[in-house]
């Protein structure tokens, strides 16, 4: 029409994606200062200062903080679909980690410490066993990766030889 400029659909397009990119930002700077960064300066002082009960309630935020993380982790492809998903996310970091709200503390009492207490044995069965498994996995790739690194060059494994017997002779020599 008339008076309409050139590229008015793209202009405003360009300042929508522009709101939704500050949005975003925001949103980010947010959940790092309020739900990293604030709470790890807290965590500090109260280790710092022996304060023994600022550091339980920011023990059990760090424990909500990083379950829901990873439940949002496997959550992501759904929660990307919902518009404000940061927005939300940044509000729910703020209800955890507000004293005022006390919402970690909440979740724990209300969920955590009563599914601990369930499966307790449990759990502590199968990270017992899923430790020695991935300690003895990891040994074993070292070795392999080792034994692998060194037959692959001679001049290494001379070298790795050589150094094997000298520190085996001041072990003797001390």
């Amino acid at each position: 029409g008339e008076g309409e400029r050139p590229g008015g659909a793209f202009g405003a397009m360009m300042v929508l994606w522009l709101m939704g990119l500050v949005r975003v930002l925001v949103c980010r700077a947010g959940l790092l200062f309020y739900g990293v960064l604030l709470p790890s300066v807290c965590s500090s002082k109260a280790i710092l200062q022996h304060d023994d009960e600022a550091a339980r309630e920011w023990t059990t935020y760090w424990l909500v903080f990083s379950l829901l993380n990873v439940l949002e982790s496997f959550a992501r492809p759904v929660l990307s679909f919902f518009p404000f998903s940061q927005e939300l996310k940044l509000l729910a970091v703020l209800w955890l980690s507000h004293p005022r709200f006390q919402g970690a503390y909440r979740i724990h009492e209300m969920v955590l410490q009563p599914f601990w207490q369930r499966y307790e044995k449990e759990i502590d069965e199968n990270l017992s066993t899923y430790r020695a498994r991935a300690g003895s996995q990891l040994h074993h790739a070292a070795r392999s990766a080792f034994t692998s690194l060194l037959s692959s060059n001679p001049e290494m494994m001379i070298q790795g030889a050589g150094a094997v017997a000298q520190a085996q002779a001041a072990v003797a020599a001390a």
